[in-house]
């Protein structure tokens, strides 16, 4: 869940990119192989005992090592386990337990997937996706930390009354944190508005300027087709909503602080 705030936006962009790449794109890939798969009983049967005949091999080579090697103590390390899954997937390939569509083929018949970041709606919905999976780190922590000042006794006392669990999110967490979700959300708004680099490594507006972003445009516009002037005044565009914005949330805040 930490990845996004670990790995930085550029390098994690390129790795979308790479995945929703036209002719190397691992969904596309993904759906090439289950398109080439006769789903019947038996096939989903014998796909998941190779799965399970793989997964135990893994677990029993990890017990032998915790009980001999490690003498009980310590745990699995990672790069054991990569190692054991690596050679027993290759063992498995070469005796045919491994599923053939994972085998790389040329002909991959009809179906050639979709052009992610080619067709104007998939685009926005990749980056859409992508944003949004960069956000979860940002809201989960912050929530997290909302939650924790919920006191406990609210709780207990929505239990004497007889409250269930929906009444209480409502009636206790929900007003508890409302503070905490305002200046979350609004902060989240400003950061996507001013976003330049998903959409840059992804898209750079494309396809026909169907993605773009004001900080995208802005670039374009200034440093791409060097228009300086419309390019600041696509970058101050914006300004006064958000402005505005800024200022509801602190009259709100300092509302509901005068209120409590």
């Amino acid at each position: 869940m930490l990845l996004p705030f670990i790995v930085p936006t550029v390098l994690s962009g390129l790795a979308w990119l790479w995945m929703f790449d036209a002719t190397f794109s691992v969904f596309n890939w993904v759906l090439r192989w289950l398109w080439q798969m006769k789903l019947t009983t038996y096939s989903i049967f014998f796909y998941l005992g190779r799965l399970v005949i793989f997964m135990g091999a893994i677990l029993v080579i990890r017990y032998f090592y915790l009980t001999i090697i490690g003498e009980g103590r310590g745990k699995f390390p990672s790069l054991i386990l990569g190692l054991v899954m690596l050679g027993l997937g290759f063992i498995m390939n070469k005796i045919g337990l491994l599923p053939g569509g994972l085998v790389l083929k040329e002909n991959w018949g009809y179906f050639k997937g979709p052009l992610w970041l080619g067709d104007p709606v998939l685009a926005m919905i990749c980056i859409i996706t992508v944003n949004t999976w960069r956000g979860i780190p940002f809201f989960a922590i912050s929530f997290l930390a909302g939650l924790q000042t919920v006191p406990p006794d609210l709780y207990y006392a929505g239990d004497i009354d007889g409250a269930n669990d929906w009444q209480k999110f409502w009636n206790i967490t929900v007003p508890v944190i409302k503070p905490i979700a305002v200046v979350v959300i609004v902060f989240s708004l400003v950061v996507t508005f001013a976003d330049f680099q998903v959409v840059y490594v992804l898209t750079r507006g494309g396809p026909s300027n169907s993605t773009h972003l004001f900080a995208t445009l802005a670039y374009q516009l200034a440093m791409g087709s060097g228009n300086l002037g419309e390019g600041a005044a696509v970058a101050l565009f914006m300004f006064p909503f958000l402005a505005l914005v800024i200022l509801w949330q602190l009259l709100y805040l300092r509302r509901e602080s005068t209120q409590q």
